[in-house]
């Protein structure tokens, strides 16, 4: 019976063996069928582009072919689960004969002997089952991390795409938060692509957004990670660099798109890109972070394109100044006499377009975007009585009163008949509330002297923050009408 010992302990070791193995196959199948159930329900977007429809259907693609590599996996994992339960009942079996052995017969040892000849010739059977098992694993493993890395790939420039950028910046972001290594962000936007689509065609198009890929690419060092954002919007996460060095990454990115040449049916093809750039700050978060680099992007833009901007979290400078403006740490809520981003002169159409810029973000990340909407009361009277100019006076005088209460992203347009309108991003109704008080006691210093009397600026006002699926257009003409309601309401109050 001596040597029931060795056979019994290999037989518990095998066991224990094949439970792990068992284990594994099991979080195989479930990793991989919660990331094909996640992969296998996007997010509904209507397509545009011929190109976005391959994407789409790129995706789609890849994930059926994860679900079946895990539906593979978990029938392997049922295969070796039942092949283990046959060799403990055999084991059992086996057991029981042993245990019928009476240890003073003449014939007890050559019964021990096939007793163990049997558990022998079990273990081999399942040891080769288990090898078999074990390299069907691993070929579903590496299946599994090939389709892992086409989901996170971009189809048309070979790029990291939108999840992968979104799932870089979460962990740069920790480890910014745990161990304060620098990470910044640079944002770029091919220059009327829109109109560059248009006049080529959409084929032409994708080939200068493969071809910009590839400067995103040849720039980057080995752990940036350059992305494409969206659209013929790119990404580049420069990690451990700091905004000074990452602005010359950026001018060098920048320079090198303009000098590259899309060759496409003979012809020559040349873009530029407008870029901005923006550094992780202390309690910084993705979505402000981002909007960071959008702003300093969309600052390039109206610089006249084929440039960057650094935000510092204060201030927008070139990058080919950011050296002279290093980015401060985080600053304390923004002083009531800064300036906003956008003068008294701003009128209704650039509003609107920055309105639109505003709602998409606030659509995008989730972030809270009020309207406060503003008129001089009595403005038609005084017009009439007084005349325009008298009227515009006052316009005039309430305008760097309502400038000196905003922040610098808050941006205020001039309309027409004595109307203003403030956009606060970031800003719930509440908030913007308070911005409202505080624009009304600025207000009321405001008097224009006439000859026999006083005029005093006096406001109407109405709070819109915007709802869910609103568009711009909408968000300001609901602002508009709580104005028009409020007439019969008390001013300054």
């Amino acid at each position: 019976m001596m040597f029931l010992l060795p056979a019994a302990v290999g037989t518990f070791l095998l066991v224990n063996l094949l439970c792990a193995c068992v284990a594994l196959g099991v979080g195989f199948a479930a990793g991989v069928w919660f990331f094909g159930a996640k992969m296998a329900k996007p997010a509904p977007q209507p397509a545009k582009k011929p190109a976005k429809e391959k994407e789409k259907g790129d995706t789609k693609h890849t994930a059926e072919r994860a679900a079946m590599a895990a539906s593979r996996v978990a029938d392997l994992a049922k295969n070796v689960a039942s092949d283990v339960g046959d060799h403990a009942a055999k084991m059992k079996a086996i057991s029981a004969d042993l245990a019928g052995i009476d240890r003073e017969s003449a014939e007890a040892n050559p019964a021990v002997f096939a007793a163990m000849d049997q558990m022998l010739a079990a273990n081999n059977e399942l040891q080769q089952r288990l090898e078999q098992a074990e390299k069907q694993l691993a070929t579903q493993a590496a299946e599994i991390k090939a389709h892992e890395s086409e989901a996170r790939t971009d189809s048309l420039t070979g790029l990291l795409n939108r999840r992968a950028f979104d799932d870089e910046l979460k962990r740069r972001l920790s480890e910014f938060q745990r161990k304060n290594n620098p990470c910044t962000l640079v944002l770029l936007d091919i220059d009327f692509f829109k109109k560059f689509n248009d006049t080529h065609g959409h084929q032409v198009g994708d080939e200068v957004l493969r071809s910009v890929a590839k400067v995103l690419a040849a720039q980057s060092r080995g752990e940036d990670v350059p992305c494409r954002y969206g659209g013929e919007e790119f990404g580049v996460i420069l990690p451990g660099t700091d905004a000074a060095k990452a602005c010359k990454v950026a001018e060098r990115i920048r320079a090198a798109i303009e000098e590259s040449t899309t060759l496409c049916d003979g012809k020559k093809l040349k873009v530029t890109c407008s870029l901005g750039v923006s550094q992780l700050l202390a309690n910084d978060d993705i979505p402000k972070l981002i909007r960071r680099a959008d702003d300093a992007l969309y600052t390039s833009k109206k610089a006249g394109r084929n440039c960057g901007h650094l935000h510092t979290g204060t201030e927008q400078v070139p990058i080919t100044a950011a050296e002279a403006a290093p980015v401060p740490p985080p600053p304390p809520a923004p002083p009531a006499a800064s300036a906003p981003e956008q003068t008294n002169d701003s009128n209704a159409p650039s509003f609107i377009q920055l309105l639109k810029r505003r709602v998409t973000e606030s659509h995008r990340f989730g972030v809270p975007l009020s309207i406060l909407y503003l008129k001089i009361e009595e403005y038609e009277i005084i017009s009439r009585k007084y005349g325009s100019p008298i009227a515009r006076q006052m316009v005039d005088k309430a305008a760097p009163a309502l400038e000196k209460i905003l922040r610098e992203m808050d941006v205020l347009a001039r309309l027409e008949n004595g109307e203003f309108v403030v956009m606060l991003p970031g800003s719930t109704q509440s908030e913007t509330g308070q911005v409202a008080k505080r624009m009304h006691s600025a207000t009321a210093n405001c008097i224009l002297p006439l000859v026999d009397r006083e005029l005093q600026v006096r406001f109407r006002h109405s709070i819109s923050e915007l709802k869910a699926a609103e568009t711009a257009q909408e968000l300001l003409a609901r602002a508009r009408q709580g104005v028009q309601a409020s007439s019969s309401r008390p001013t300054n109050a």
